[in-house]
């Protein structure tokens, strides 16, 4: 009787090499002749991962994986053929544009609504502006040492504006 029980080994629990999971090794497949921890994989892992793969050939020990099938390859894309875009629709009168051109279709409760013209080109006035100030400061007193002035009073002036 002791013998009997001394014969009876529980199922040990393993680890999926593909999932990382563990499991009982009686659920578990041993697809190839790898052995270790790389031994075990659930059945549906490996199948999965055959799919993805294209073939059934393991990666590790390089033996064909036995009862797993593999999808046909993809095609392949093509670059021959016809490039050229077709004006199908362009001059169809019920053609819909999808932005349109005026800002009076803009929700008016929107957060951020578009900005004015006027607004805008008061925005771009100010920048040319500014920008125009700061090649001044920095060529004007090249141009001054140029002609043999020594001292400016441009930061009195910048100061003053």
């Amino acid at each position: 009787m002791d013998d009997q029980i001394d014969s009876y080994s529980p199922n040990t629990s393993v680890q999926c090499r593909i999932c990382h999971d563990e499991d009982e090794d009686l659920n578990m497949d041993t697809p190839c002749s790898c052995c270790g921890t790389l031994k075990y994989a659930h059945r549906i892992c490996v199948q999965r991962w055959c799919n993805e793969k294209g073939d059934t050939t393991c990666e590790i020990c390089q033996q064909q994986l036995k009862g797993y099938t593999a999808p046909p390859p993809a095609p392949l894309f093509r670059y021959g053929g016809n490039w050229e875009i077709p004006n199908i629709g362009l001059n169809n009168h019920r053609f819909i544009a999808l932005f349109p051109t005026n800002h009076e279709f803009l929700d008016l409760d929107f957060e951020y609504s578009a900005p004015s013209t006027r607004s805008l080109m008061f925005f771009r006035i100010v920048t040319v502006i500014f920008v125009v100030l700061l090649v001044l400061r920095h060529t004007l007193p090249i141009i001054l040492m140029l002609n043999g002035v020594g001292e400016y009073s441009l930061t009195v002036f910048m100061v003053r504006v």
